[in-house]
């Protein structure tokens, strides 16, 4: 195949796919989550593994020990614990519809936290379902996307701490493309692979609170109001923190 060299894109395109594409809200946004891309083949093995681990909890690494979370307030109260008193069972479509909705962004979130370790990412979403399973349905489905990502968010915390992640290049993380046609997509996916590797290198550059804001708020598509119950910020700094951090990000691509 002739080599194509792939196109440098515009600052206004670079920066589009940054920009938050809403104003700071106080609604729990439960639309379409944002696309994922060359996480299909990682996340689908995820998915499968993470449904097997709730059916057979004895096929799941042991929970961590869910230590306090690094936030300026406490949790709210079953975010941060194992178990909680059930009302009713979980009935298994919900279980289905929650991992359908929310397992590729939960990967997604943990795999950049986690420096690119794609099986200690799937280790700590597949806790993060089988620790929601022992809350009560009834008090969690109200606000399950933060609560979810709180507990994810807490896991992470866990296994920086107990030295349990080992950290990896994120260039060096091999992503198959699954499609059947994938081999006519090479020089797409190369300049596609630019690009991001572009913007992997600026957001780095950031502090890490700004990065963890940018990429729950652009990559897992949460609110103000849930990204400040995830972190323990308050509304107004979460603002703060993305508008800071967008602005860097745009003086460094006007610069380069």
């Amino acid at each position: 195949m002739t080599d194509r060299k792939p196109q440098r894109p515009s600052k206004a395109t670079e920066m589009d796919t940054l920009m938050p594409q809403s104003s700071p809200d106080a609604g729990s946004d439960e639309g379409t989550q944002p696309d994922q891309g060359g996480l299909s083949s990682t996340a689908d093995r995820a998915t499968s593994t993470t449904r097997q681990a709730i059916a057979d909890p004895g096929t799941a690494p042991p929970l961590g020990d869910n230590s306090p979370q690094l936030n300026s307030r406490p949790p709210t109260d079953d975010a941060s614990t194992a178990t909680s008193p059930q009302s009713r069972p979980w009935q298994a479509e919900e279980l289905e519809q929650l991992i359908e909705t929310y397992e590729r962004s939960l990967l997604a979130y943990a795999g950049k936290m986690l420096s690119g370790d794609w099986q200690a990412a799937q280790d700590a979403v597949q806790e993060t379902f089988l620790r929601l399973c022992k809350q009560d349905p009834d008090k969690v489905l109200h606000r399950v996307r933060p609560w979810l990502f709180a507990v994810c968010r807490s896991r992470i915390i866990d296994m920086h701490r107990t030295e349990h992640s080992h950290a990896q290049d994120m260039q060096e993380v091999p992503v198959v493309d699954p499609r059947p046609d994938a081999a006519t997509q090479i020089a797409d996916d190369e300049q596609r692979q630019a690009e991001t590797s572009r913007l992997t290198s600026l957001v780095q550059n950031l502090s890490k609170r700004q990065q963890e804001v940018l990429r729950l708020r652009i990559q897992a598509g949460l609110s103000y109001r849930e990204i400040a119950e995830v972190t323990g910020l308050s509304v107004s700094n979460v603002g703060f923190h993305l508008h800071a951090a967008i602005r860097s990000l745009k003086a460094a691509c006007t610069a380069m």
